[in-house]
C-alpha cells in the first residue's frame, strides 16, 4: 500500500510472515534509515502489515540503537566541478548559503574556502555558518544590490534563502558566473538564472578547491565586511534594549542560549528574524529549520523530533499561530521526556501578513478574519492544561533568565504589541534603505 506515492525517498512493504523477524527488521530499518539520510535526504515509508491476532504472541524484540544507524554516506565530489570553481579564482565572488546539514568541520571547510578566495558569505541562520568569523556577514541583506558591491561570481549552496531581500538579489544578480551547487540534484533555484549547476557536495567541493584558489584581494572582502558592519550597528541601535519585540527577541535568544542548546527556528517570521537579527557578537550555534510543505504546519512536532534526534536540549522559536496549528505536538512533547523550550512571541495572530500589500485592503479583503486571524487564546492556560511548564516574560532581562533556567518541556510566552512591532519593522526598513 504505497500510501504516500512517490513523495517519499524510499518505500518498501514487508511480508506478513517470515522465518527470522529480528533479522528482517534490522535489514528493513537499516535500509530505510540509509535511504532517508542519503544524498537526497527526506521521509521514507516502511509499511509493516500484521496478520490476526494483531497483539504480540511473544515478547516483542527490542533492538539496541545501532539498528537504526545508517550506512556512512560518502559526500559526492565531481572533479570537473572543482575545475569549474577554481577557474574563477581571483575574481570578485560572493557565496549565498541557505540551510545546510553540516557539522562543525563542514562549516569550517566552507569558511576556509571563503577566506582563501576572498569571497564574503551571505548566510541563512540554518546554514550553520553564522558566527564563524568576519567573512560570514551579519547585516548583509541590507546592503545587497549596492552597485559598488556587485559580484562577478555568485555561488549558491544549501537550500533556498529564507529572506525576501536575498531571494530578490539572487534572482536579479547580473554576475557573469552564477553557480548553483546541489548534490541532491533538486536545483531549487526558481529564477533558473544559474550559468552552471554542480552536483558535488558543497563541503567536499569547496574543501577541495580551497587550496587552489587565488584571493580576490582584501579590498573586495573588506568592502562587504565594512558595509555590513555599518548597517548592522545602526540596526542594533534601533532595536533598543527595553521594548521586547520580535527582532530584539531573536537577538537576545542567540546571545543567551547555553552553548549546548540548539535553536529550532520555525517557518514564517522566526526563521527570517533569526537570520536578519543575528548579532555580531553571538557565538556559532546549531540552528535547525524546516520550511515544511505548507509553512507553519507541524513545527512543534518538528522541534520535538529534532530535540530527540540531536540528543541535546533545543529551544524552539515558534509564533503563536504556529503553536496553535500544532498544539498536539505540545501534548506529545509533554509525554516524551524531551528537553524542549518553546519561546512564543504572541502578537495574537499572523503578523507576517501585515507586511504584505494585501494588508492595505482592510475590510475589503476581510484582512482581519482571513489573514491576521486574531485568536485571543490564553497560552498559559493551554500550556498548563498540556502539563508543561509555563512562564510569561515582558522584558529583555527576563527572557534571558527564562531560557537559561528552563527545564523539561517549557513554554515561554512573550506578549508582543502588534502595532508597535509593525511600526518598528517599518522604521528598520527605512533605516537601511
Amino acid at each position: 500500500m504505497k500510501l504516500y506515492g512517490d513523495h517519499v525517498r524510499w518505500y518498501a512493504e514487508t511480508p506478513c510472515d517470515f522465518d527470522e523477524p529480528e533479522y528482517f527488521a534490522r535489514l528493513a530499518i537499516r535500509a530505510a534509515t540509509t535511504a532517508g539520510a542519503g544524498p537526497n535526504p527526506g521521509p521514507v515509508h516502511l509499511n509493516w502489515p500484521f496478520r490476526k491476532p494483531l497483539e504480540p504472541q511473544s515478547p516483542m524484540p527490542r533492538f539496541d540503537a545501532s539498528v537504526g544507524q545508517s550506512i556512512a554516506i560518502v559526500r559526492p565530489l565531481v572533479e570537473a566541478d572543482v575545475d569549474a570553481v577554481t577557474r574563477l579564482a581571483a575574481r570578485r565572488g560572493l557565496i549565498v548559503a541557505g540551510a545546510l546539514d553540516v557539522d562543525n568541520a563542514g562549516a569550517a571547510a566552507i569558511v576556509a574556502f571563503a577566506e582563501a578566495a576572498g569571497w564574503p558569505v551571505v548566510a541563512d541562520a540554518g546554514s550553520q555558518l553564522r558566527g564563524q568569523g568576519p567573512m560570514v556577514l551579519d547585516g548583509a541583506e541590507w546592503v545587497l544590490g549596492r552597485a559598488d558591491l556587485a559580484p562577478d561570481v555568485l555561488v549558491r549552496i544549501g537550500g533556498p534563502p529564507s529572506n525576501r531581500a536575498v531571494i530578490d538579489f539572487v534572482e536579479s544578480c547580473t554576475a557573469s558566473e552564477r553557480l548553483l551547487v546541489d548534490p541532491r540534484r533538486r536545483w531549487e533555484e526558481p529564477s533558473f538564472g544559474w550559468t552552471a549547476a554542480l552536483a558535488s557536495d558543497p563541503v567536499a567541493l569547496l574543501g577541495a578547491a580551497a587550496g587552489q584558489m587565488a584571493s580576490a584581494g582584501d579590498a573586495w572582502a573588506l568592502s562587504w565586511i565594512e558595509a555590513a558592519a555599518d548597517v548592522w550597528d545602526r540596526v542594533e541601535a534601533a532595536l533598543g534594549l527595553e521594548e521586547l519585540l520580535e527582532p530584539l527577541l531573536a537577538t537576545i535568544l542567540l546571545r543567551a542560549l547555553p552553548p549546548e542548546m540548539a535553536l529550532y527556528a520555525s517557518s514564517s517570521m522566526p526563521v527570517r528574524d533569526v537570520t536578519s537579527f543575528w548579532p555580531s557578537d553571538a557565538p556559532p550555534r546549531r540552528v535547525l529549520v524546516n520550511r515544511g510543505a505548507n509553512g507553519i504546519d507541524g513545527v512543534v512536532s518538528s522541534a520535538l523530533g529534532a530535540s530527540l534526534a540531536v540528543e541535546q536540549p533545543v529551544a524552539a522559536l515558534v509564533g503563536d499561530v504556529a503553536l496553535l496549528h500544532d498544539i498536539g505536538g505540545l501534548l506529545a512533547a509533554s509525554l516524551s521526556g524531551a528537553d524542549l523550550t518553546v519561546v512564543v512571541p504572541n502578537n495574537d495572530g499572523g503578523g507576517i501578513f501585515s507586511l504584505l500589500p494585501l494588508a492595505d485592503g482592510g475590510s475589503d479583503v476581510y484582512f482581519e478574519e482571513l489573514f491576521h486571524t486574531p485568536h485571543g487564546v490564553l497560552l498559559g492556560d493551554l500550556a498548563k492544561g498540556m502539563g508543561v511548564h509555563y512562564r510569561q516574560v515582558e522584558r529583555a532581562n527576563e527572557l534571558a533568565d527564562a531560557v537559561t533556567t528552563a527545564s523539561g518541556v517549557t513554554v515561554i510566552e512573550v506578549p508582543i504589541d502588534h502595532d508597535a512591532a509593525m511600526k518598528q519593522r517599518q522604521q528598520l526598513a527605512d533605516l537601511t534603505e
